[in-house]
């Protein structure tokens, strides 16, 4: 960036994952899994003029002169929890839950140019969780089945804001984006297998999902 003498695009992310596993007896079975994310980015090389003032301001290939200071970032974080237990008789039950969290911002550059004429900052952030409960017959019998409930919360913001700077045609000006979407989800379902013969087996399954979602936007 010939405006600060800055690389651009450069990218620094780290990950990491926790697996935790606990066999508390021959029936019964833990399992956490423990997930995160950070993401940086210093964007810059988005758009390159070929030709007119643009170019003249940044004639090199790789070149930008921007005076907003730029940037991307993302945080991550889930976490999921099974817990499976196998009943005498052949049943299994099985209960998996998981929540996810996320957060970004970011600034752009709306102008391409040296001076401060326009800019863009964005937010978002957002979490979701899940709660699922399922019940499996053997495999064994004559009638076998699957059948479960289902959880599901989500809910997400964003905001977003046009400026405009000293250059301008309306110095001080802004726009505003803000908007939330809440999801409320739940599902009941049955899969079963009847064999009839030791050749013939009928199949045949169940689902009723109700869902309600709120957005609000402005």
């Amino acid at each position: 960036n010939l405006f600060n003498g800055k690389n651009v695009n450069g990218k620094d992310t780290f990950g990491t994952r926790l697996q935790l596993r606990y066999l508390a007896s021959e029936t019964l079975e833990f399992n956490l899994n423990l997930n995160g994310l950070r993401d940086r980015v210093d964007p810059g090389i988005t758009t390159i003029a070929v030709d007119g003032p643009g170019f003249d301001l940044a004639p090199g290939p790789r070149q930008v002169n921007r005076d907003a200071d730029e940037f991307s970032s993302r945080d991550l974080f889930s976490r999921s929890l099974s817990v499976d237990y196998d009943f005498s008789d052949g049943y299994a039950l099985r209960s998996m839950s998981s929540y996810h969290v996320n957060e970004s911002e970011r600034l752009i550059d709306l102008d391409y140019t040296h001076e401060f004429s326009a800019i863009l900052e964005a937010t978002g952030k957002g979490s979701h969780f899940a709660q699922e409960v399922r019940l499996t017959s053997p495999l064994t019998h004559r009638l076998n089945f699957v059948a479960g409930l289902y959880y599901f919360y989500q809910k997400a913001e964003s905001f977003q804001r046009g400026l405009g700077g000293p250059a301008f045609f309306l110095p001080g000006y802004h726009n505003d984006d803000i908007g939330e979407v809440i999801t409320h989800s739940v599902a009941g379902y049955f899969h079963g297998n009847m064999h009839l013969t030791d050749k013939l087996t009928l199949t045949g399954g169940l689902r009723y999902t109700y869902e309600d979602k709120k957005i609000d936007f402005s």
